[in-house]
């Protein structure tokens, strides 16, 4: 549900965070505009704040081409000035930051997250020695904004990539220089980037804490737009506290926002969350309640038909395409399969056009392309036009030169004949003093060359210690890699170690029945772990995410089975929740946690459950992980976690018990995140829960065996040539 919900919200978000770019303005008039400038100074503002900016969002090659220009006529105009004239040299060091600083941001939309980090920080660099080397109050003022440029988009680099402590850090930075310049709308945005880290870290109430804190501000100011940003940011962290009731307020109020604004792309996309929530709603804490599940269904229709209705006046097919797939499950669960193929027609036909929108998209980018090149050789052009007038001048000013310069020789000839013939007078003069030099000279170089010789001997007896020492590192070299050979023959014992500790081969078959498991490591030893057992009619069935992985997160896998084992087969301990709380406080009592900071962090995320093999009725208790079960009429159920670990928590509360009758056929999934987070495939994103529900879908009719070798090549294809982020574990049985 989480990820879900989170595609949404950046969509929503992200689509306003775009500026819009005025596409009717020639770009052919505006490279004339530039080459008619004489001030260097004006050209790179026009390549910055027009030129560059034109191409950005629709020819990031060019746009960098263009800044790369203007960061040259920078470096000309500051090799080209006075040392002493520190006010230009200011101006166009500014100049030079604001172009690398635009470069970074083409390369960050583009993806290139090293280069973007790279060209930020070159500009961030500038702008801290300007402030060193100029510390009056206007310079300091410019500079620290252009510093809380830098700051931001550095922050949405790391935050893009995980690195959530990170970006907190660059987010906290750019919150203080604000605060501290009264830039009063940035520190608004600044508390809603922080409250979306700590969104994605788990953290609700410190999210929910800076959201309110933007909140505020967008109030105070009357900015409706960030209003209404942090309403929806608001409502999603709401719904995942299950606090249904003010979601819907806050998303309503959102939607208010987008009316009275004419925003109906906006109206559209908050009608489509609100679809989604009552979807959820129905899947998740409805499922057992035949008719509430039903009133949230038609909820789920009456704002879903709105979002699809205004995405088709204004021609939005991105936005109706998720809107048409929340309209065709609402129907399917309905029961009304005639509308559901309608929509999943929709669905797929809107896919489609998406498909053919982007191939169009990549004939313009093209063409836009071949239009750069083409204005480029027309710049080329004038240039060398403006180079060949300016040869001929030269050549007429070259020809009066020579002119000049012939008498200039014919005087000088006879003056240097002159004064030759009274060097040589000279010269046989001084000839004799020579002589005597030269010898008291000779007598010196002797001596210099003995002191050579002491130098040469003491270079020699370094050499000889310098091989001495490469002997010794030499040395140390083979004994650590000895002892790496050690350690890495240890690690494989314990490899061996956890394997036997896992059920696998006929023992898993005994307990497990029909079943399949995907366990790949990233390390050699591995921090998720598998555990199952059978006693009487109930199968107990887990799969558990250790924190970290490799050495550190095996130790914890150990930990983890010896409790499991103590838990339900020497306390006979069934009900699923429960299990899950008795685990939680083994945990807790075994390192020692006592609610400090980061603690959370040494935990488990878990997916447990109890199958009474009897009557087919299953339990399910979930920490963050949740269950999927595949039907045998194909249709998938997502059954939603608990959002907290199994470690010490700020919101500590029992984990929920979830009871599901089950059929004969089902397939039900538990996996831990390894799968989903890959980075990989053709734009090397990950690989999202998304994917991975339509993945057990395809598979779930098939032979256990085929499932299996299909999620190995699905996710080994997905990864490619790129590192395995996480551990990776998947157990699926069928009832």
């Amino acid at each position: 549900m989480k990820t879900e919900i989170k595609i949404l919200l950046i969509f929503f978000l992200g689509f306003s965070f775009f500026p819009i770019v005025g596409q009717d303005k020639d770009i052919s008039q505006m490279l004339k505009s530039y080459n008619s400038l004489m001030q260097d100074s004006m050209k790179i503002r026009m390549l910055n704040d027009e030129i560059g900016l034109f191409y950005e969002r629709n020819d990031p090659d060019s746009a960098i081409y263009y800044y790369k220009i203007a960061v040259d006529l920078a470096d000309k105009n500051l090799s080209d000035l006075d040392k002493n004239d520190k006010k230009q040299k200011n101006i166009f060091l500014k100049h030079k930051a604001n172009s690398l600083r635009y470069i970074g941001i083409v390369h960050y939309e583009s993806g290139t997250f090293d280069k973007a980090i790279q060209f930020v920080m070159k500009s961030l660099k500038i702008y801290e020695e300007l402030i060193k080397s100029d510390p009056s109050k206007n310079n300091i003022i410019d500079c620290k904004n252009g510093m809380t440029f830098c700051f931001v988009p550095l922050g949405n680099i790391q935050y893009d990539q995980g690195n959530f402590d990170v970006a907190l850090g660059y987010f906290n930075k750019a919150l203080v220089l604000h605060k501290e310049l009264g830039n009063t709308p940035q520190i608004s945005g600044c508390y809603v980037n922080i409250g979306n880290v700590y969104f994605d870290q788990g953290l609700l109430e410190k999210s929910l804490e800076f959201y309110f804190k933007g909140m505020k501000i967008a109030e105070e100011i009357g900015d409706k737009k960030a209003l209404s940003k942090c309403y929806n940011n608001i409502g999603n962290v709401l719904l995942f506290q299950g606090k249904y009731d003010e979601v819907i307020d806050y998303y309503l109020k959102a939607m208010k926002i987008k009316e009275e604004s004419g925003d109906r792309y906006g109206v559209a996309m908050v009608n489509a969350n609100i679809a989604e929530m009552h979807v959820l709603l129905a899947d998740s804490v409805y499922y057992n309640s035949p008719a509430k599940r039903n009133e949230h269904l038609n909820l789920a229709l009456t704002f879903g038909l709105k979002a699809i209705g205004i995405a088709r006046e204004i021609k939005a097919v991105p936005l109706e395409n998720p809107a048409s797939n929340t309209l065709m499950r609402a129907y399917k669960r309905l029961n009304n399969y005639k509308e559901a193929l309608i929509y999943a027609e929709v669905f797929m036909a809107t896919k489609d056009s998406m498909f053919m929108e982007e191939k169009t998209k990549a004939v313009a980018d093209a063409e836009k392309k071949f239009e750069t090149e083409k204005n480029q050789l027309l710049i080329e052009k004038l240039n060398k036009e403006k180079k060949l007038n300016e040869t001929e001048i030269l050549a007429q000013k070259e020809h009066s030169e020579r002119q000049r310069m012939t008498i200039v020789f014919i005087i000088a000839g006879l003056v240097l004949v002159a004064v030759f013939a009274i060097f040589i007078v000279h010269r046989l003069r001084i000839s004799k003093k020579q002589k005597k030099i030269i010898e008291s000279q000779k007598l010196l170089v002797d001596e210099k060359n003995v002191m050579l010789n002491q130098h040469i001997e003491e270079i020699s007896a370094q050499r000889d210690e310098i091989e001495a020492q490469r002997d010794l590192l030499s040395t140390q070299k083979d004994m650590l890699e000895v002892q790496k050979q050690r350690i890495t023959d240890s690690i494989n014992y314990a490899k061996r170690i956890q394997e036997a500790v896992l059920p696998s081969g006929e023992s898993a078959e005994k307990v497990l029945g029909e079943h399949l498991i995907l366990f790949k490591p990233k390390d050699i030893v591995s921090g998720d772990f598998y555990w199952a057992t059978r006693i009487n009619e109930y199968l107990i069935i887990t799969v558990v995410d250790c924190t970290g992985h490799g050495v550190p997160g095996a130790f914890m896998s150990m930990l983890g089975v010896s409790f499991l084992n103590e838990i339900v087969r020497k306390k006979e301990v069934r009900k699923a929740s429960d299990v899950l709380d008795n685990l939680r406080e083994s945990i807790i009592e075994a390192l020692h946690q006592r609610g400090h900071y980061g603690e959370q962090k040494d935990g488990m995320d878990v997916v447990l459950c109890v199958l009474n093999c009897d009557n087919d009725v299953l339990e399910f208790a979930g920490a963050n992980n949740p269950l999927f079960i595949v039907t045998t009429n194909n249709e998938l159920k997502e059954i939603a976690p608990d959002k907290q670990p199994v470690a010490i928590y700020e919101n500590m509360k029992p984990y929920t018990n979830h009871v599901i009758q089950l059929q004969k056929g089902d397939m039900v999934y538990l996996a831990s995140d390894g799968f989903e987070d890959q980075f990989g495939g053709p734009q090397n994103k990950k690989f999202m829960v998304r994917q991975l529900k339509e993945l057990f879908v395809q598979i779930a009719p098939k032979p256990m065996k085929e499932q299996q070798e299909i999620l190995n090549s699905t996710f080994d294809n997905w990864k490619g040539h790129n590192d395995q982020i996480d551990d990776v574990t998947v157990l699926g049985i069928r009832v």
